[in-house]
């Protein structure tokens, strides 16, 4: 498999971050994390963003999530098998004009 270059994580929590960020690096050569909410999820990523929700809640931050993912401009974003995670992929897939594949069991890029 021939990586990409690079992946966007989105998490509310340290454990997801450190499970998608795994996972990201075996798909993409440069991880980014978004930690929404949860400053310790900034983790194992070549770059980090951290979006306060202690203010609002994790839908008042989806606007923020969508300005960060479109100054990446990642090949590929991962998202936690959340409600929350769910909702922000469909913005995520209806701003970008393409899909989003939700509770995936298995994961690789063409």
């Amino acid at each position: 498999m021939v990586k990409k270059h690079e992946c966007v994580v989105v998490a509310e929590s340290r454990e997801a971050a450190l499970e998608l960020t795994a996972l990201a690096a075996e798909l993409c050569d440069k991880v980014a994390v978004i930690a929404v909410g949860d400053r310790s999820a900034a983790v194992n990523a070549d770059s980090a963003y951290y979006i306060d929700t202690k203010d609002g809640s994790f839908i008042s931050a989806v606007g923020s999530i969508l300005k960060a993912v479109g100054e990446i401009a990642p090949d590929a974003a991962l998202l936690e098998c959340t409600k929350n995670g769910r909702y922000a992929a469909a913005c995520l897939a209806a701003a970008h004009g393409t899909s989003a594949a939700v509770d995936a069991s298995e994961v690789w890029l063409e």
